[in-house]
């Protein structure tokens, strides 16, 4: 994903998300094949909402 990138769900939902740059550098050390939690959220709901990664 790229910064314009838009999400849209028709539901309530939470959207998890962790960055890694081109150089492979991920955000905060996250290990997304671990047990880490240290990843993004955002809680997103009715009526149809978006935001933007």
């Amino acid at each position: 994903m790229n910064s314009d990138t838009t999400v849209k769900v028709n539901s309530d939902t939470t959207v998890n998300w962790f960055s890694i740059d081109i150089a492979g550098n991920v955000e905060s050390n996250y290990k997304p094949d671990g047990q880490g939690s240290n990843y993004n959220k955002q809680r997103v709901g009715r009526p149809i909402a978006q935001f933007t990664a």
